[in-house]
């Protein structure tokens, strides 16, 4: 029996985790597809769009427990989403 590993680079990748008690219903407004339907340990593809539509980012989202997500996304939009997020989040509060 032979074995082959292969590794591919995720340098372009980053990851942002988002944690709260409504962090469902928060993001189920800025994304697509219903985050609702994901349980703990799913790992899905989920579109980060522009409220008029237009595709910003294709992205992963894993959620850990029921109050706590992370989205593995472009590595260049963690800074500027994370800014966004926190303060629409923090809005809601």
């Amino acid at each position: 029996m032979s074995s082959e590993w292969n590794s591919v680079s995720l340098d372009s990748l980053g990851v942002l985790r988002v944690r709260g008690a409504d962090v469902v219903s928060f993001l189920q407004g800025q994304l697509s597809n219903d985050i609702a339907l994901l349980g703990p340990g799913a790992l899905a593809p989920r579109r980060l769009s522009q409220p008029a539509g237009r595709v910003i980012a294709l992205l992963r989202l894993l959620q850990l427990a029921p109050d706590d997500l992370l989205a593995i996304l472009p590595r260049e939009l963690i800074g500027p989403w994370c800014s966004v997020w926190a303060n629409s989040y923090c809005a809601r509060r």
